[in-house]
């Protein structure tokens, strides 16, 4: 009875990890990814922030998608550098790691205009994967720099996030560099 008592106190005076800042001026309009300008795509992601003792969110996950890979990549790897929180607190006053949930709404400016580009665009990246299947790295091959996080074609492959672990023809696992190579080329319609 007295350790029940003692346990309900210690939850009652555990806090929640809080937002540093307002979470709305983390992701804005000038963050809506260029590639999704000519499809429209919209809508809300909702995702499940991991913030550590220090209140840096070290994982985001979705748990609702917007409809749009791009759109809800994005959207993580924008909260996981500017998302900044005042650690969670347990019952004793100590810093603990805690889940928080974030929504993130995407809306395409209504005056954003789509032009045309005059040249076909090609954007090559390299992933390199340890033996474990986690990403190291990306880095840009060939293609226009990135402007900011919206337009980085990086943003899908953070190191650290899991990817599929490669095998040789013995099976054994192998790290392996993948190459993805994207084109676009935009023409009027007659």
């Amino acid at each position: 009875m007295m350790m029940d008592i003692l346990l309900m106190a210690a939850v009652a005076s555990a806090t929640a990890a809080e937002p540093i800042g307002d979470p709305g001026t983390w992701i804005t309009s000038a963050d809506y990814p260029s590639s999704e300008v000519q499809t429209g795509s919209a809508g809300a992601t909702e995702t499940v922030l991991l913030i550590d003792e220090k209140g840096e969110v070290k994982d985001c996950r979705v748990r609702l998608s917007s409809g749009s890979a791009t759109l809800d990549a994005t959207g993580c790897a924008l909260l996981k550098v500017r998302g900044k929180f005042r650690p969670a607190r347990d019952g004793t006053g100590a810093r603990v790691a805690t889940y928080k949930e974030q929504r993130i709404v995407w809306r395409r400016s209504p005056d954003a205009d789509f032009r045309l580009p005059g040249v076909p665009s090609v954007v090559s990246v390299a992933v390199d994967v340890d033996v474990d299947g986690v990403i190291q790295g990306c880095t840009l091959l060939e293609g226009p720099r990135a402007s900011g996080p919206a337009s980085d074609p990086c943003v899908p492959y953070p190191q650290g996030r899991k990817a599929r672990p490669a095998t040789d023809a013995d099976g054994k696992p192998i790290a392996y560099r993948l190459i993805q190579t994207m084109s676009m080329k935009f023409e009027p319609r007659p």
